[in-house]
């Protein structure tokens, strides 16, 4: 009888260890299903918190937007505009002192500039509060207003009058021969005159006058230079021996006696390239004043004392 009661003990143990294993193999998979499910929802999570980090350090890369629009033929409007805030806007003609504008916390900023006569480059650069930055260059073309300043243009002989004459103040003149460099002269007056000598040969005299609000007047003439006679003076029996040469031709002599004032005209024929004449002593000291004229109206000019004992 112990016998069975030892034999039933061990079969009920057995019949009790098979399902001990079934709930726990249940148990196991409860738990792995758990654990994945808790991965997932780690990953995941991770994943979020890394892309909106990446999105908080991503800095925009557009750049600010320059627009130059002409205003009138004197003004243009610089205009900047952008998605983000403006820093700030520097401008500045060719190579002289920058202006700075700032943005002032906005992302627009507009300004209306003056175009300089002449031609100019004007230079702008935008920078936003990234440090993102945007240039542009543009070149600009203005005629100045033609003024009202009246120019004449005469030649006399080898030499050239320039005269001005205007109702506003004329701040400078300037003129050139052909392509050469300009010359400028400071008038700050209302009327000015000068002369020049012409070049030997034909050329082209460009002269310009501008005005106190920088109105600009052009005066074009073509002058056919000449050179100067040249003269020598020597002694000859009681008298003054005058010889005079041009390469164009001789038109005249004038002696000036400075005891009476008195002129002597002594005139060329066929337009001798070398002329030649006398002039008489008087007693004592002699002065005279020559004036030798070519055939295109320039002149000469010399002085000359003897004395005749």
């Amino acid at each position: 009888m112990n016998q069975i009661l030892s034999t039933e003990n061990i079969s009920n143990k057995g019949k009790y260890n098979k399902g001990s294993q079934k709930d726990i193999k249940t148990v196991i998979k409860f738990f792995a299903i758990i654990l994945i499910i808790f991965g997932i929802f780690i990953t995941a999570s991770s994943s979020y918190a890394l892309y909106k980090n990446n999105e908080k350090k991503e800095v925009p890369t557009t750049k600010p937007e320059i627009v130059l629009e002409n205003k009138n033929e004197d003004q243009l409007i610089l205009k900047v505009m952008h998605g983000q805030i403006i820093d700030n806007v520097i401008y500045y003609w060719n190579n002289e002192e920058e202006n700075k504008i700032n943005g002032n916390g906005g992302k627009y900023v507009e300004k209306t500039l003056d175009i300089p006569n002449g031609e100019n480059t004007l230079h702008v650069i935008a920078k936003d509060i990234n440090n993102m930055t945007q240039e542009v260059n543009k070149t600009y073309t203005k005629t100045a207003q033609s003024g009202n300043v009246n120019i004449e243009i005469k030649l006399s002989g080898n030499n050239i009058s320039i005269s001005f004459t205007s109702e506003e103040k004329i701040s400078y003149i300037k003129y050139n021969w052909d392509d050469e460099e300009e010359k400028e002269v400071e008038v700050n007056d209302t009327q000015y005159k000068t002369e020049i000598e012409a070049i030997k040969g034909e050329h082209t005299l460009t002269v310009y006058a501008v005005d106190e609000n920088g109105n600009e007047t052009k005066e074009v003439k073509k002058i056919i230079g000449t050179t100067k006679p040249k003269i020598q003076i020597s002694k000859g029996d009681d008298c003054f021996v005058i010889t005079a040469t041009d390469e164009s031709g001789i038109d005249k002599v004038v002696i000036k006696r400075t005891s009476d004032n008195k002129s002597f005209t002594m005139k060329a024929k066929d337009n001798e390239k070398e002329y030649k004449c006398e002039f008489p002593l008087e007693e004592g000291e002699n002065r005279i004043e020559i004036t030798v004229y070519n055939i295109n109206g320039a002149t000469e000019q010399a002085k000359a004392k003897l004395t005749k004992k």
